[in-house]
């Protein structure tokens, strides 16, 4: 059965500028910055989804324009995350920290309706709070219901 979840993300966008918000883990092993919209009175876009993955995690996913607007300042690359959870195909990242367990980004490509899509998001629980401008109870979130691979 599929659940009619999904906003249309185009209704959510919010005309703001581009701000730079810091992130991290809970123990601080992995800290980013990512520069996302945020509108002038703080409202900014995330989204959940209840596949069977972000649905476990509960994950609330932040996706800047481009993942170049995404800047991993400890560890210095990828490469050097604690923990990096690939399922099949292992063209998905989901980055974590082992030592306190926290999502913190992911990325990757999956295909759907035979064309390929990349992706890259952060979970939007990372952010670090208090910050300026960011205010986690004036996200708009939208649903997507990848259960029933209804994008």
């Amino acid at each position: 059965m599929s659940l009619n979840l999904n906003k249309t993300y185009k209704d959510l966008q919010v005309s703001g500028e581009k701000t730079q918000v810091d992130g991290s883990c809970k123990c601080g092993a992995i800290k980013y910055n990512v520069k996302i919209p945020i509108a002038p009175e703080g409202t900014f876009v995330a989204t959940k989804c209840n596949c069977s993955f972000c649905g476990k995690f509960g994950i609330t996913s932040l996706s800047p324009e481009s993942p170049q607007d995404f800047t991993l300042i400890q560890p210095s690359n990828k490469e050097e995350i604690p923990g990096d959870y690939t399922r099949n195909p292992s063209t998905q990242h989901r980055y974590f920290c082992n030592m306190c367990g926290v999502h913190v980004f992911q990325e990757g490509e999956y295909e759907y309706e035979g064309t390929k899509h990349a992706f890259f998001s952060v979970n939007a629980a990372t952010l670090d709070q208090p910050q300026e401008r960011v205010d986690l109870s004036k996200v708009k979130i939208g649903y997507w219901d990848g259960l029933s691979n209804n994008w």
